[in-house]
């Protein structure tokens, strides 16, 4: 447990052992480390005990705050019509009060149910909307993100250059850019981007440098940085080793509740198990593949699974 959540929880502590129920609702809302660790269940768990202590002091931009957290938890662990229910009344209470910032941070992360449902103009309508409320609102965070999951949504459609060019600049603006998040994030977002579109040089010109270093990124930072290093030796025709890293991701995302990538990894696998003519394996791993992807109801991964 990090510091951070270990003074949090001696917040909570402290404020339910005083009945102070502001205070603790207060303590709640901060602990957004757990998600940031890969702490799905905890995350989740206090962040619903927090929407209820809101309803009951009747802090409405507490509230929405809270719901919109849970909208991320929600995605990332493939309860996607929970995360709508939570994005949907985020939304509706901060344009009732007139939050920008709220309506920012309750629709940034739902374009990826959008995306697994095969519903792309809604997706880029919600990311859209999303970052221009994030620029208007100043909300950094949500520049941040909405840009990378943006530039996720345009290379997995194949557009490589606009997804390159959307995560690439998020740089201009120079307050996102200084912080701590933005750097972690974006070297992996932007790892990705260059994988994708196949620029292995420039990808592992990236890894070499000293300010690429994924073991001091914070789980919900790093993902898109595994999912490069995923990609990266498939793409070189290292079949071997692309089995051995998605395999290991794999193990991690599933000790930490998030299914939103499991169909496209298990994919990934079986991809590499074919080219190595792995056929019984390869069959395994997509049966494997096809119940998750009716699970979440993913028709994003379904046409893939389907053609293999």
């Amino acid at each position: 447990m990090s510091k951070a959540q270990v003074i949090g929880e001696k917040a909570i502590t402290i404020a339910r052992n005083l009945g102070l129920e502001e205070q603790l609702a207060y303590s709640l809302t901060d602990t957004h480390t757990y998600s940031m660790d890969g702490k799905a269940g905890r995350a989740r768990e206090v962040s619903l005990e927090a929407v209820e202590l809101w309803k009951k002091l009747n802090n409405q931009p507490m509230l929405a705050d809270s719901l919109g957290g849970l909208v991320a938890i929600h995605v990332f662990s493939g309860d996607f019509d929970a995360a709508y229910r939570f994005s949907d009344e985020a939304y509706e209470i901060s344009r009732r009060i007139e939050n920008i910032w709220g309506q920012s941070y309750s629709r940034y992360a739902i374009g990826f149910v959008d995306m697994e449902r095969g519903d792309i103009d809604l997706a880029v309508q919600h990311f859209s909307q999303s970052l221009a409320d994030a620029k208007q609102s100043n909300f950094f965070a949500g520049i941040i993100l909405t840009q990378t999951f943006l530039s996720f949504l345009y290379s997995d459609l194949g557009h490589y250059q606009l997804a390159i060019d959307v995560v690439d600049s998020v740089f201009d603006d120079q307050p996102a850019a200084d912080s701590a998040l933005a750097k972690s994030f974006f070297s992996g977002a932007k790892l990705l981007s260059r994988v994708r579109a196949g620029k292995l040089e420039e990808a592992e010109k990236m890894i070499s440098q000293e300010n690429f270093a994924i073991d001091q990124m914070n789980f919900f930072a790093k993902q898109y940085a595994q999912l490069a290093l995923c990609y990266l030796p498939f793409m070189k025709g290292d079949y071997e080793s692309a089995i051995k890293v998605t395999g290991d991701f794999l193990e991690q995302l599933k000790s930490s509740g998030v299914e939103y990538l499991t169909p496209e990894l298990l994919l990934l696998i079986a991809k590499s198990q074919i080219a190595r003519g792995y056929w019984d394996e390869a069959e395994k791993t997509l049966k494997i593949a096809r119940s998750k992807v009716e699970k979440l109801g993913s028709r994003r991964s379904q046409w893939q699974v389907d053609y293999l």
